[in-house]
């Protein structure tokens, strides 16, 4: 399952642990994409 194909699951989860782990939302957004590009070798 990909989070990001939900976009209100994927924009609750960057909300809830941007707030929990006091992170910028789009940081946690980027760090996503990057995992996920990483692993798709």
């Amino acid at each position: 399952m990909y989070l990001y194909k939900n976009k209100e699951l994927f924009n609750d989860l960057l909300i809830r642990a941007s707030q929990d782990l006091k992170i910028n939302e789009a940081l946690l957004e980027k760090d996503y994409f990057v995992m996920l590009l990483l692993s798709a070798r």
